[in-house]
């Protein structure tokens, strides 16, 4: 699933099938310096710091997971502003802009697809 070895994504049984859950709304908070809480209290990921080569990566790690929200929020404005400027720059004919502009605006979608599990 992608996953670095060692973490876990909060996981529900239904009906005898395991169903991982996605968007789980923000802002995740970190507790006990390895599990990763949604505002429900819900636990959302997990950071052992026993499968980790190095134990000073757990706390880095779960900082970084516990932003995905805000992070994935930002990413979702950036492919915006990227296909809004490289449209403009297209219908002005600026075509190495319209396509540094898309590019990036490709890299953003690409990026937020990957982290719906949709890509």
């Amino acid at each position: 699933m992608g996953l670095a070895r060692g973490f876990t994504l909060g996981r529900k049984i239904r009906s005898g099938k395991l169903h991982i859950r996605y968007g789980t709304p923000g802002p995740w908070v970190i507790r006990d310096g390895s599990f990763i809480d949604a505002p429900t209290m819900m636990n959302v990921a997990n950071v052992p710091a026993a499968h980790i080569a190095d134990n000073f990566e757990c706390h880095p790690n779960a900082k970084l997971i516990a932003a995905a929200p805000e992070l994935l929020e930002a990413l979702k404005q950036c492919a915006a502003q990227f296909s809004f400027y490289a449209e403009e720059h297209l219908r002005l004919k600026k075509m190495e802009k319209y396509q540094t502009n898309y590019d990036y605006s490709t890299m953003c979608r690409t990026a937020i697809a990957k982290a719906k599990g949709t890509s």
